[in-house]
């Protein structure tokens, strides 16, 4: 018996009459700024005061994983697109290495990725969601904010 055809993002994404990708405003969250500053700070604080060899390589190779592995191959490649077929066990593992990284758990991410996909194929796309306004204000963004759309577009999972 062949599974069900996974929704595609245009699928998953829909707009209202009402909706338009540029009717909305840039406003930081919170505590998405608190999580990640402060997370910032700790990381900053901990090299120097305990700098070592051995925990800078395990840095390097937690990234790895967690970036790598997690976010690029088991949240993007697995869980949104749907690019492969791997163990059940195999992509739980995945996904839950990717939720490591601090983005956001499997459906936040799926809606995130929609969304920004429904964006950038607008006719108009606003700076947030295409990466348009330089790399320093885009970090911030990313990191720090939401697009907060006026009437934003339903989410279907």
């Amino acid at each position: 018996m062949r599974p069900e055809p996974t929704l595609i993002a245009s699928d998953r994404v829909i707009p209202n009459a009402a909706t338009s990708a540029m009717d909305g405003q840039i406003k930081v969250d919170r505590f998405k700024a608190v999580w990640v500053i402060g997370h910032g700070l700790a990381g900053l604080v901990g090299v120097m005061f305990f700098a070592q060899w051995d925990a800078a390589l395990m840095f390097l190779l937690l990234c790895a994983v967690t970036i790598c592995a997690g976010h690029s191959v088991g949240m993007h490649r697995l869980l949104i697109h749907r690019s492969f077929d791997t163990p059940r066990m195999v992509e739980y593992l995945l996904v839950w290495l990717g939720t490591l990284v601090g983005m956001a758990g499997p459906l936040g991410m799926i809606r995130a990725h929609d969304m920004r996909d429904w964006h950038q194929r607008q006719a108009n796309c606003p700076p947030h969601p295409s990466h348009a306004a330089g790399f320093w204000r885009d970090a911030w963004w990313q990191m720090c904010c939401v697009f907060d759309l006026r009437s934003p577009p339903t989410n279907r999972d």
